[in-house]
């Protein structure tokens, strides 16, 4: 799935030809880390530059839908837990936000959508090595409800294999220390293309629907596909004390604890452990504008 990025929300940047520019751009930028993420995996000189910027990592499935390009391999994730709990301090979501002095990078670990590898795969691996996760769920997808929807929403083809997690298996999940729920909307729209009082039912309802079902409370929100307006960032933020996007970057004392930036864990893997770092962010900030 194409990286979606703040450029491509933005009214002004629909035209066709912006567009191929904003792709353009971004494409390049890729081929740049590309290069660099193989150059520091070998050299490791991100190491002398300072570290003071958490993250928060993305992932969808593991090891469990084939074709999909969200889904890693086991053996890459488990490899890359080896690798976070030795590097940086695997944290819940919300310790992200605390600015990091002395202490190691904060990176903290997300799950979009709630699909059933989850529940068989992960969370096994989360207690091997003993780190926190969120997984956000879509409330109308909970024991494969609305099933075809489900599948169109991911798009992914229809199969006669389970898809996402049962109520059974999210109630384990609520009682696991490790694991907490967050909201990712009834039906996983882009939240951008609906009307004022849809984007209420698909926050707001979400939210409560899954507090009602499984008697927690729900502060954590994800924006699927990463789409989003000003006006879903209102709404979400009215009831809930963080929400994360897919634009790609760390996080800075100055990040909107509602448009937080996530790292792809499903990026090759020495461009993913690059984009971690704080040196490949220095470019941005000296620019003043994301890359």
């Amino acid at each position: 799935m194409p990286r979606a990025t703040a450029m491509d929300r933005t009214e002004e940047n629909w035209h066709p030809l912006r567009q191929w520019a904003n792709r353009a751009a971004v494409d390049a930028i890729d081929g740049v880390d590309r290069v660099l993420g193989s150059a520091d995996a070998r050299m490791r000189f991100s190491r002398l530059w300072s570290s003071r910027q958490n993250a928060v990592l993305m992932y969808h499935s593991v090891g469990g839908i084939p074709g999909y390009v969200g889904s890693l391999p086991v053996e890459r994730f488990v490899a890359d837990l080896e690798a976070l709990v030795e590097r940086y301090d695997v944290v819940d979501l919300p310790a992200v936000l605390d600015p990091t002095e002395t202490r190691p990078k904060r990176v903290a670990l997300t799950f979009d959508d709630g699909f059933v590898d989850f529940s068989t795969t992960v969370l096994p691996l989360l207690r091997e090595f003993d780190v926190p996760a969120t997984v956000f769920v879509s409330s109308a997808f909970v024991d494969d409800e609305s099933r075809a929807l489900a599948y169109e929403r991911h798009e992914l083809e229809p199969s006669d294999d389970r898809l996402l997690m049962t109520e059974a298996e999210l109630a384990e999940l609520v009682e696991e220390d490790l694991v907490t729920i967050g909201n990712h909307t009834r039906t996983h729209p882009r939240l951008s293309t609906l009307d004022t009082a849809t984007k209420r039912e698909e926050i707001l309802g979400a939210k409560s629907d899954l507090e009602s079902r499984f008697g927690v409370t729900v502060d954590r929100f994800c924006y699927p596909y990463g789409d989003f307006d000003g006006e879903a960032v209102d709404i979400a933020a009215s009831a809930h004390d963080l929400s994360v996007t897919i634009d790609r970057g760390l996080v800075a004392p100055s990040t909107d604890p509602h448009r937080i930036p996530r790292i792809d864990g499903n990026d090759p893997r020495a461009e993913m452990w690059w984009r971690l770092t704080d040196l490949r962010y220095v470019p941005a900030t000296v620019l003043g504008r994301t890359l």
